[in-house]
Order: structure tokens, then sequence, then C-alpha cells
């Protein structure tokens, strides 16, 4: 088990899922995510599977046919196979950096959206992704995040403004 700051419930990325063993006590990954060295040696991971979450360091990595396969300090082919189905989380902070003015979808949740005259629509309380572009929920209002609706998100006030336009507000 690796030693890490964060405790195993706040690891809550989901970028992959173990497919099966490979060998004895290594786990084959499938990886959701295009983040180079997601799962290199060194890189910290949560394994979830049911109510039981442990967090490991792997140790031996190599690309094979399109799935990871990783030592993770198993020593049984009964323990490696224990974890297949195991959802596989990463930690927020190991996200890589966003440009600047640029949000990942969860960062939205719990911010107020605003129009310009300073009337609350609600807290966002889902994201919704669509071809386009998200759409953010809050109990009252669903608004598109294009700029013909949002003005500015401020993260550090934890708020969305946006232009008070025909179309933002259901047809009372």
């Amino acid at each position: 088990m690796a030693d890490t700051n964060y405790p195993p419930e706040t690891w809550d990325v989901l970028v992959g899922r173990v497919k099966d063993r490979w060998d004895r006590a290594l786990i084959r990954i499938v990886s959701y995510s295009d983040v180079p060295n997601r799962f290199a040696k060194s890189a910290q991971i949560c394994l979830v599977k049911g109510e039981n979450r442990e967090i490991f360091t792997i140790e031996v990595s190599n690309y094979k046919a399109g799935y990871f396969v990783c030592g993770i300090g198993l020593t049984s082919s009964e323990q490696a196979d224990a974890l297949i189905g195991s959802e596989v989380f990463v930690h927020r902070s190991m996200r890589p950096a966003l440009p600047d003015g640029q949000l990942y979808p969860d960062e939205y949740i719990g911010m107020q959206i605003e129009t310009e005259a300073g009337e609350s629509l609600g807290e966002i309380e889902e994201v919704m992704e669509t071809p386009r572009h998200e759409v953010f929920v809050t109990a009252q209002v669903l608004v598109p995040d294009v700029p013909e609706f949002v003005v500015t998100v401020d993260k550090e006030a934890g708020k969305v403004i946006v232009r008070d336009i025909a179309g933002l507000r259901p047809i009372e």
C-alpha cells in the first residue's frame, strides 16, 4: 500500500478499470485516461471494488495490446484475481493543469449562477456534457456554457455570471 497524504475516499477521478490478471500477480488495466505516464512506474492509483478502497504505487508497468500490465506489490494470483473489476481512480490533484480560465466539469459544482444584474439563478448541481458544450444545471435553469450566455467565471468567488437573455428561463 502506498504512502499518501490523501485519504482513499477523496480519490474520485475515474481513470480506468482492472480487466483481469496477467501472469501470476500482475493486473491488466483498461485506461480511460489520455494523460501520459498515468500508469507509469511510481504512479499512485486507488482501486475501488464495492466498499473496499485501497491505494497502491505502481512498481512495474508495461503497455501491451491496448492495456497497461502493472505490478502493484501483489504476491499471489488470488490477490490479483480479487481486484478484477475494480475501478481505478486518482486524486483530483493528479489531474493535469488546464489552461488559464478553464475548469474541469466537477469544479463548477456548488458555484452560484448569477445574472449580470446580480440576480441569483441557483447553485450548479450538475454539469451535463453534450456533444457541443457543457450545460450548467441548477434547480431553476439550464445554462449552456457558451459565450452567448456565460459572461465570466470567477472560480475564487464561486460564481458564474450569465446574460439574462431570452431562452434562459423557463416559460411561466
